[in-house]
């Protein structure tokens, strides 16, 4: 099936919250949220706050949090330091063209294969059942063929985390996790492992 890690920096994903106090008393009427790029008016935010949970209600948005007890895993070691070899690709570009080729993949595990060459990606899948699908799309790579396998709902999901128009992709090999961000601005990266295909 795959494994994503996906780290979101709270100003690149605009999930900044802004409170504006005034005479704190408890109540959601003293406080104006910015989040998600919008903003919010007192009467349309609901604050509730637990020993060990957080709710956010809005308009359209539900947000709750809770803390966990316990030791927090070290997520900095699943993230690959060495890259030999990156790909910049244009987001948009990439999102349609799995899009359209994720559509003959196997339904439950949704495999992709990427296979880069110079200046080239190719994204095929195949379905026993009604047939392949290939699209191939112009890539900045310049490093010696891979091929690599990546579920295209986690690819799909690294994508739209992203703002930038290029995406960033680091890889060491084809056996190897694929680190996606975004090429022109830091915050999000997310951390798929491959699939063998």
């Amino acid at each position: 099936m795959g494994i994503a890690l996906i780290l979101l920096g709270l100003a690149a994903a605009g999930l900044v919250v802004d409170f504006a106090v005034e005479n704190w008393s408890g109540a959601a009427n003293d406080v104006t949220f910015s989040l998600f790029g919008g903003s919010f008016t007192a009467t349309q935010v609901e604050v509730a706050i637990g020993e060990n949970q957080f709710m956010l209600r809005m308009p359209n948005v539900l947000l709750m949090a809770r803390l966990i007890e316990g030791t927090f895993p070290n997520y900095e070691q699943v993230v690959p330091r060495a890259h030999p070899h990156r790909v910049t690709l244009s987001r948009a570009g990439l999102t349609s063209a799995l899009r359209r080729v994720s559509v003959l993949s196997e339904e439950r595990t949704k495999p992709v294969k990427f296979l880069l060459s110079p200046g080239m990606l190719k994204l095929t899948a195949n379905s026993p059942d009604y047939g392949e699908a290939e699209e191939q799309m112009e890539a900045q790579f310049a490093g010696e063929e891979i091929a690599i396998g990546f579920n295209s709902r986690y690819v799909l999901d690294a994508l739209g985390a992203q703002s930038g128009e290029q995406v960033l992709i680091e890889m060491k090999d084809g056996l190897s996790p694929g680190v996606f961000k975004s090429f022109e601005e830091d915050g999000t990266l997310c951390v798929i492992m491959p699939m063998r295909i």
